[in-house]
């Protein structure tokens, strides 16, 4: 595994938990 491979996971995990925690804040809110 080389690192921009490593770099590309890391974004797209940060960009899955951001996500989910904006979806959550939705929920709680409606």
């Amino acid at each position: 595994m080389d690192f921009l491979m490593i770099a590309a996971l890391a974004v797209c995990f940060l960009f899955i938990k951001l996500f989910a925690d904006w979806c959550g804040r939705q929920v709680e809110k409606s």
